[in-house]
C-alpha cells in the first residue's frame, strides 16, 4: 500500500514522493491537504502513521516483528517520534473534514478536490477510470498520480495471508481448501489478481503477456512499479496492535491529539494503558 495525489493540484517537478522525506514533500505541497480520517479504524491516517514509523531508526523492523506478537507498549522512541510528526501533519496538513470523518469521507475529500494527497492501496485505482458518481468540484480521476509514501516506504503485511482454513474443518474441507490456496497461488491467478487489484509478487517470474497487460492501465503500472530495490517494506501499524487498539482506540484518541490535549508521549501512554487492559480482559 502507498498514496495517490492530484497531479492537478502539486507539481513535483522530476522527483517522485520516494525521492522526498515527510517534511520535504509536506513543504512541496504547500497548502494542499492529506485526507485524514478519525472515525472507523482512521484507516487513512493509520497508514500515513505507519510510514512515519518505518522511516524511524528501529522502526521498520519494530513493526516487522510484532504481526504476529503484538505490541502492547507504545512507549517505543521510533511510536513516540512519529506520533510527534503525526500530530503536525493532522494540526497543520489535514483536510477540514478530518475530525470524525470515516473512509467515505476520506475518499470524498480527495475526489472532491478537498485535499490533494490519500494513502490507500492499489484497489482504489478503479475510482479514477471514470467518474462513478463520486467526483465532484472538478476533479479528474486522470490526473491521479500513485506512489509509495515519502521516505520510501510501502507498506505490507508479508507474514498474512489472504486465505485461510477453520481449525475445526473436516479433513476432506482441509485437503480442499488447501487445493484451492495451491490454485490462488499459481502464476496465472498472481498475474489476473495483480492485474485486478494491484501488489507485487517480487519472486514471480511475470509473463510477456501480464507485461504487456500491466502497462493498460497507467496508473496502476505506476502505483506498482514505484516499489524498488531499496523501498522500505513493512507492515502497518494496524497489524501490528491488538485488534481493539486498531480498530477503535488509535482513532478514538486522535482527535485530543490534533486538539493538543494529548502530547504525543500521554497519547502513547494512553494507547499503552488500552492495550494492556485488553491483555488483560
Amino acid at each position: 500500500m502507498g498514496m495517490f495525489y492530484n497531479g492537478d493540484m502539486i507539481d513535483l517537478g522530476d522527483k517522485t514522493p520516494a525521492d522526498m522525506s515527510w517534511d520535504e514533500f509536506v513543504a512541496a505541497i504547500g497548502d494542499n491537504k492529506i485526507a485524514f480520517m478519525t472515525g472507523e479504524n482512521a484507516w487513512t491516517t493509520t497508514l500515513v502513521f505507519s510510514s512515519l514509523v518505518a522511516v524511524e531508526e528501529g522502526g521498520a523492523d519494530l513493526l516487522r516483528s510484532h504481526t504476529l506478537d503484538k505490541i502492547y507498549d507504545f512507549s517505543e522512541p521510533a511510536i513516540v517520534n512519529a506520533v510527534a510528526k503525526l500530530q503536525k501533519l493532522l494540526q497543520n496538513n489535514s483536510s477540514s473534514n478530518t475530525v470524525g470523518a470515516v473512509y467515505a469521507d476520506a475518499a470524498n475529500a480527495f475526489m472532491s478536490k478537498n485535499a490533494a494527497v490519500i494513502a490507500n492501496g492499489s484497489w482504489m485505482v478503479g475510482d479514477f477510470a471514470e467518474d462513478g458518481g463520486k467526483w465532484s468540484n472538478g476533479f479528474d480521476g486522470s490526473t491521479v498520480r500513485g506512489s509509495v509514501l515519502p521516505g520510501n516506504v510501502a507498506l505490507a503485511n508479508t507474514d498474512g495471508f489472504g486465505w485461510w482454513i477453520p481449525a475445526n474443518a473436516s479433513d476432506a474441507e482441509k485437503e480442499l481448501g488447501l487445493a484451492f490456496i495451491a490454485f490462488m497461488n499459481t502464476p496465472a491467478e498472481l498475474e489476473a489478481y495483480m492485474l485486478a487489484e494491484g501488489g507485487v509478487a517480487p519472486n514471480l517470474e511475470v509473463s510477456e503477456e501480464y507485461k504487456a497487460a500491466s502497462q493498460e492501465s497507467p496508473l496502476m503500472y505506476e502505483y506498482v512499479n514505484a516499489v524498488n530495490a531499496d523501498t522500505i517494506i513493512a507492515p502497518s501499524f494496524g497489524d501490528c496492535v491488538p485488534s481493539s487498539i486498531g480498530d477503535q482506540e488509535f482513532g478514538k484518541l486522535l482527535p485530543q491529539l490534533i486538539d493538543g490535549t494529548y502530547t504525543p508521549e500521554a497519547f502513547c501512554a494512553e494507547l499503552s494503558a488500552a492495550a494492556e487492559e485488553t491483555r488483560l480482559n
